[in-house]
């Protein structure tokens, strides 16, 4: 009778296994994965330690659970012991990949219904031989009478369930302990939250107890959850569920700054995806996918590989408030952070005197000799242009008096919301104290974009500040202020006279004058933030001049 040929895999497989990009933690991962899962090991308890196995470095992983009750299983590439859903295990490469990729030697040993299972494979011979490693035949011993190695025995410790795997003849021979021990904790949280132990153990070094990675503290913190219309693995439209939480922690690291996504007994993947088109540095996500997503999972669960684009929109649905308010957060940093930068900069050009003659460069602003009130509390770090509260509108100029700590002649930069700014981007204020104020509107795009280093805007924002002061100086000329500005202003005393005749482009040659002042203010510093998006400079600066001279005129 013909019998069919198997199609066994050629040995070469082996290579192109080797050649994966796993990382150590991926791997024991894989082991300790087969012991927790519910319907495979089942442990309570896994030990991972660095042996020596018949002269050979190794690494051993012994866990108390039900044991395998098909060793072969763990030799087998596509051997799976289950496939009930709410159990992680799908595909069957996952342990089998892993120990080819690690080590040139396997030895397994199993206690499972009282009848004691052992197995021996070495992928090196199978390579040199060209053939694929002989399973195991038998059906095992029963545990009083079983005839285990020494070490086995040991291991056991006379107890009648567990597994022993030893990985011996390690490719990856760096190890490092305390790295390994905290990606363990992040990827098996939820089965150490539940209570489950892992235990690392380095020859000559103290034991290393796994701890459950815990979450930043958060605030603002949701519940969120989700049904995400699907597929199964037939095709078939099936709902998937999922639940969670998010919140917002000052201090998440960049590592941790994601959406932690778990299945089971343990996380699946960290990702940032659902933060897409917000800056939100300070987001913090967990996700617990139910059973019904086993199949949207990676052979080696690490990653969502079915039904993903579809569960990043949900997620990012539903952490839609708390990604803006983390959005307005960061904003409101970068804004305060540029505030402080002008404030600094543009009194970098105040001086107590006007330029010698023969100098070309006037300063901005001249501060008369000695006008200074003392800050009585030096030890606030804070700067007064950080300030952000709302004014009175009825606030006068020349009533605007000087606070602890700040200079006549100085420039202070503040922000206002929209509302109170009636949508201009900027406006100037230059109180009878020789203080000038600079408000700044928050919302506008053009600051938003300079606060979050855009050098186009940040040169339009510093423009506009010279175009708001200059013109705000005009208005006060006309309104019997001359002596005043022409203290204040070494730039505007040549030109006082012509403001007041109003001959033709006297204020834009002021302004273009004092632009010339600001321009050589260095660029603010870049910041690690988003871009936002370019608009023309030119149609802007010509709009918004053309409506302050108007009401200029109206005076």
């Amino acid at each position: 009778m013909f019998k069919p040929k198997a199609l066994t895999p050629d040995p070469h497989m082996l290579r192109s296994i080797r050649a994966r990009g796993y990382t150590l933690s991926n791997v024991l991962g894989e082991f300790i994965d087969n012991s927790l899962s519910e319907h495979k090991g089942n442990a309570q308890f896994v030990r991972i330690g660095w042996i020596n196995w018949r002269g050979q470095k190794a690494i051993g992983v012994y866990d108390d659970g039900d044991g395998m009750p098909d060793i072969n299983m763990l030799f087998k590439l596509g051997a799976s012991s289950t496939y009930n859903t709410e159990d992680i295990g799908l595909f069957g490469v996952g342990a089998t990949n892993s120990a080819i990729w690690l080590a040139d030697a396997m030895f397994a040993a199993t206690i499972h219904n009282g009848r004691y299972y052992q197995h021996h494979v070495s992928w090196s011979d199978a390579l040199k031989a060209g053939e694929w490693p002989a399973g195991y035949e038998g059906r095992g011993t029963p545990v009083e009478k079983a005839n285990m190695p020494a070490a086995v025995e040991r291991v056991f410790e006379g107890r009648k369930r567990g597994t022993v795997i030893t990985l011996a003849g390690l490719r990856q021979m760096r190890i490092l302990p305390t790295s390994l021990e905290r990606d363990l904790g992040i990827t098996f949280a939820p089965a150490l939250r539940a209570g489950r132990r892992i235990l690392l153990t380095p020859k000559g070094k103290d034991s290393i107890e796994v701890k459950p990675f815990q979450p930043p503290e958060l605030t603002d913190v949701i519940e969120i959850s989700d049904i995400v219309e699907g597929h199964d693995e037939d095709g078939n439209s099936v709902p998937l569920r999922w639940t969670g939480r998010g919140g917002i922690s000052q201090g998440v690291t960049d590592d941790l700054n994601s959406t932690f996504i778990g299945f089971a007994h343990r996380v699946i993947e960290r990702t940032r995806d659902p933060f897409a088109g917000y800056d939100a540095p300070t987001i913090y996500a967990e996700v617990d996918l139910a059973s019904e997503w086993k199949y949207s999972l990676s052979d080696n669960k690490d990653k969502i590989t079915h039904n993903r684009d579809a569960l990043m929109a949900s997620i990012r649905a539903q952490l839609k408030p708390l990604l803006e308010l983390a959005q307005r957060q960061q904003d409101e940093i970068a804004i305060q952070s540029l505030v402080s930068t002008l404030t600094v900069k543009l009194n970098g050009l105040v001086a107590e005197e006007p330029a010698a003659e023969g100098e070309d460069e006037q300063p901005l602003l001249v501060r008369p000799r000695g006008e200074r009130r003392p800050n009585p509390e030096p030890s606030d770090p804070t700067p007064p242009d950080v300030e952000t509260t709302t004014v009175l509108e009825d606030e006068a100029p020349d009533a605007r008096k000087m606070q602890d700590g700040e200079e006549a002649g100085a420039i202070v930069v503040k922000t206002r919301d929209n509302e109170w700014m009636q949508g201009r981007i900027a406006r100037a204020e230059i109180g009878a104290a020789r203080i000038i104020t600079v408000y700044l509107n928050k919302e506008n795009e053009w600051i938003t974009g300079a606060a979050v280093a855009d050098p186009a805007n940040s040169a339009v924002v510093l423009t506009h500040i010279a175009y708001t002061i200059a013109l705000e100086a005009v208005a006060e000329v006309r309104r019997g202020n001359r002596g005043l500005i022409e203290s204040m202003f070494p730039t505007f005393v040549d030109q006082v006279d012509t403001i007041l005749t109003s001959q033709p482009h006297a204020e834009l040659d002021l302004v273009a004058a004092l632009a010339g002042s600001i321009h050589r203010i260095e660029s603010v510093p870049k910041r690690r933030r988003r871009r936002r998006r370019n608009t023309d400079e030119g149609s802007w600066a010509e709009g918004d001049i053309s409506q302050r001279r108007s009401e200029l005129d109206l005076e």
